[in-house]
């Protein structure tokens, strides 16, 4: 299996593309979010009743072409110079100081300890580390290689060597990918990525991750989340492997947040082919699982607890399930929260063996029941070609829920509009948000 999916993750790494995206163009469709306030970089608190709090610290950035921040100290960018910054580049020496994009170091390992000492030296309350687009191998020699996030340290991809500003980054078409492999070997690690606890990774492509080995080395092959709760927004996770569960992500015993992020061609030999929540309780918003698979269900999600103390719980939001045998599984001690949500072209969307999913506002199979629900085909612009935005008259338009943990954003950054040649039938303190990881706009 590790040789097997070594030469897949080569492939993905060096061909046109594979799946739902191309890992060198652009993502279908306009080309992804924008990286401001109001859309894509509002940050959401990582309990499960989230509010969807926008970020106060470093989120305040807004898009410019001037040079305005060009003459900043060493290690620091914004508007008003106001962002402690290390930057990485693939193509930079070695003897870079990580201190601009001029001098930037090679390694994001090394970056990320470097931005996290800045804050243990209060420099800042939180440094960001800057990585230029390209191809990041994590194996450096042993299978345990993995990168290690951490507390304060907010990690963006997607940027070209040239932004001044955080917001200026496109990180659909600079394609940033942290890859599991080694560069022209066949080894990979168990883990592409750790997670800790207040940390961020935003805009990157998580690939090849082979969690084949024993314990916690046999779950989470894209991230593991062990006792510690991140951030995680805009990124895709495509091709990892994890034997006892959780193919991209494992969480265990924490409550990370995922948004605007796609799963896809993500497998285990157990449960949790996208993701395993063991006495987890994530919050996923607008984001999207296709044709992921796993050997004892849950092709794209398990939920599992053995005690109430410390439930499996997430909170769905506006996200869209396609393409699996059963799509979300709840075993013993857990009750998801589904809501907005769209589950199509899945044998089974629900495998309830838990204390049963709260699903309301969905498009899901008429055998499961609650408020606001309904049944059919969604009409996607094009499902099988990985394109789920809602056709004119699909069902699914004006049909929501907006409260506490709808985003005022979609997948694509679009805001929440009204379409008027619908009736609303949505519910809520605005009543025309779409179901689905898509708004579609008009």
């Amino acid at each position: 299996m590790r040789m097997l999916l070594a030469t897949l993750a080569v492939l993905t790494a060096t061909a046109l593309g594979v799946g739902c995206y191309n890992l060198d163009v652009e993502k279908p469709g306009d080309g992804g979010a924008s990286d401001s306030d109001t859309d894509i970089d509002t940050d959401v608190d990582s309990d499960t009743d989230s509010d969807a709090d926008t970020d106060t610290d470093t989120d305040t950035d807004t898009d410019t072409d001037t040079d305005t921040g060009a003459y900043c100290d060493p290690g620091w960018a914004g508007l008003s110079c106001e962002i402690c910054v290390r930057f990485v580049d693939p193509t930079a020496p070695p003897e870079g100081d990580w201190l601009s994009w001029s001098t930037a170091g090679h390694r994001i390992h090394e970056a990320i300890e470097l931005a996290g000492q800045a804050v243990i030296d209060d420099v800042a309350e939180i440094c960001e580390v800057w990585v230029h687009h390209g191809t990041y191998y994590i194996w450096e020699g042993d299978d345990t290689n993995s990168l290690s996030l951490a507390p304060n340290v907010h990690v963006y991809g997607g940027f070209d060597g040239t932004e001044l500003e955080r917001d200026g980054r496109d990180f659909w078409n600079n394609v940033t990918i942290l890859s599991g492999h080694a560069a022209f070997e066949t080894a990979q690690v168990y883990h592409v990525v750790h997670g800790q606890d207040d940390s961020v990774i935003d805009g990157f492509t998580i690939e090849g991750g082979v969690a084949d080995g024993s314990g916690s080395d046999g779950q989470g092959g894209g991230m593991l989340n062990m006792d510690a709760t991140p951030t995680v927004r805009n990124c895709i996770f495509t091709n990892n492997f994890a034997l006892s569960g959780g193919g991209a992500v494992y969480n265990d015993g924490v409550s990370p947040s995922f948004t605007n992020c796609f799963f896809y061609d993500n497998q285990t030999d157990a449960s949790g082919g996208a993701m395993g929540n063991d006495h987890s309780s994530p919050y996923i918003v607008n984001t999207v699982f296709e044709n992921n698979s796993a050997g004892l269900g849950g092709d794209a999600i398990l939920n599992w607890s053995n005690t109430s103390e410390t439930p499996s719980n997430p909170v769905i939001v506006n996200c869209t399930f396609y393409g699996h045998t059963v799509a979300l599984t709840n075993d013993d001690q857990s009750m998801p929260n589904v809501i907005n949500t769209i589950f199509f072209n899945n044998d089974t969307d629900i495998d309830d063996n838990g204390l049963g999913a709260e699903v309301t506002y969905s498009l899901v199979d008429e055998s499961i029941t609650g408020t606001g629900n309904i049944s059919g085909n969604p009409l996607f612009c094009d499902g099988p070609g990985c394109d789920f935005r809602l056709q004119s008259g699909s069902p699914c338009i004006d049909a929501g829920f907006y409260g506490p943990n709808v985003l005022d954003y979609d997948h694509d950054g679009n805001p929440r509009v009204d379409d008027t040649s619908v009736t609303d039938t949505g519910d809520g303190s605005i009543t025309y948000v779409d179901i689905g990881a898509y708004e579609r706009q008009v």
